[in-house]
């Protein structure tokens, strides 16, 4: 079952079995085993979070969008969309000063991206979904982490539940401005 996001992780309310809430601390370690086999690896050498120009979420459910966000260091924000299924297909884009992208990159942790690889969980219990965040750099610097598996799927270590942290960061940062824009569009709308 999909929840619409308020202070859980993304992955607490979509992928059943993960509990562990916000860590301070965060162990970024993955727990990689058989159940992860890495597709391949998508960094062009080691990204650092001060080499960040532009990171963009994706998770993706029965081939729809639950969540698309970009945002750069400039402020230019692009959010669909707020995680949770039924998909919210509205769609807004802004320009800010960059504060929000600046704290969210400023909270990673350099050694998650030498992690940056397509995880794929050979089990997909429930519906298929698949997490991405895509950090890039200077041109063709990018690492990307996607993790393919199923709303049910348990035992998914700690790699993903560290992203999907950060992924609960950038939604909660654009939430109030998200929700005022489309509160806006239905306004307008029902003003024609």
């Amino acid at each position: 079952m999909f929840f619409v996001i308020q202070e859980a992780s993304l992955i607490s309310l979509i992928v059943g079995g993960f509990d562990q809430g916000m860590q301070t601390e965060p162990n970024i370690t993955p727990k990689i085993s058989v159940k992860w086999p890495e597709i391949s690896q998508v960094i062009n050498g080691i990204m650092k979070k001060s080499d960040i120009n532009k990171f963009r979420i994706d998770i993706v459910c029965e081939d729809k969008s639950a969540l698309f966000l970009l945002m750069d260091r400039e402020g230019r924000v692009s959010r669909q969309g707020t995680g949770a299924m039924p998909p919210d297909e509205f769609s807004v884009m802004s320009e800010g000063d960059g504060s929000v992208f600046a704290a969210l990159v400023d909270a990673l942790d350099d050694r998650v991206f030498e992690h940056a690889a397509v995880y794929d969980h050979p089990d997909k219990s429930g519906l298929p979904i698949t997490y991405s965040v895509a950090f890039q750099g200077k041109e063709p610097d990018v690492a990307v982490f996607e993790f393919r598996l199923g709303t049910e799927t348990e035992d998914v270590g700690e790699l993903l539940p560290y992203i999907d942290q950060f992924i609960t960061k950038a939604v909660a940062a654009t939430n109030e401005w998200y929700v005022a824009e489309k509160a806006k569009a239905e306004e307008h709308k029902g003003e024609k």
